[in-house]
């Protein structure tokens, strides 16, 4: 028996991409990036590959990642979701004159930025394609004693924004 594909077209995967190409724009990452739209700078799902292309000249990345997804049946055939897509927006502190206060700015600036492109773009359009109908709530981290120290040799301070995300209805 062949492996069944999935009901929903619209999987965390094809979310977390649309997002990556919505939430950079007017960003630090965009400005530090080396094709000017910050897309590279962002990564899916892939917080190791993450840490190793963070240098020295560009100490900034993005790692989008898949929370918690809930699926409720609205009609006989149909499920309508929601997402919680973490954003998870990192710095290098180990190698940088900045003190921790400055680069904790610089994070909260940026994340500011990347929640008023959320907001602007609600329906999440993205090629003409509806990939969600809406983003309902938006959490932001508090500002404090956010380290990471997972990979030797590297010490990050970084910040998370959490985006509730309504999966468009499919069919089963």
């Amino acid at each position: 028996m062949p492996l069944r594909a999935s009901n929903n077209p619209n999987t965390d995967l094809t979310i977390l991409t649309v997002l990556k190409a919505i939430l950079p724009t007017n960003t630090q990452l965009a400005a530090a990036s080396t094709s000017g739209t910050g897309s590279e700078l962002i990564y899916i799902q892939s917080k190791y590959s993450m840490s190793l292309g963070m240098t020295a000249a560009i100490p900034i990345a993005v790692n989008l990642s898949s929370g918690h997804q809930t699926y409720q049946r609205s009609s006989q055939r149909t499920y309508v979701g929601i997402l919680d897509a973490t954003v998870s927006y990192y710095s290098r502190w180990d190698d940088q004159d900045s003190t921790i206060d400055a680069i904790r700015a610089n994070i909260a600036l940026d994340l500011e930025r990347m929640k008023s492109n959320a907001e602007t773009n609600d329906s999440l359009e993205y090629n003409g394609t509806n990939y969600a109908i809406s983003i309902p709530t938006i959490s932001l981290s508090p500002y404090d004693a956010e380290y990471d120290r997972t990979f030797s040799g590297l010490t990050l301070v970084y910040r998370t924004m959490t985006l509730g995300i309504n999966i468009l209805p499919y069919d089963v």
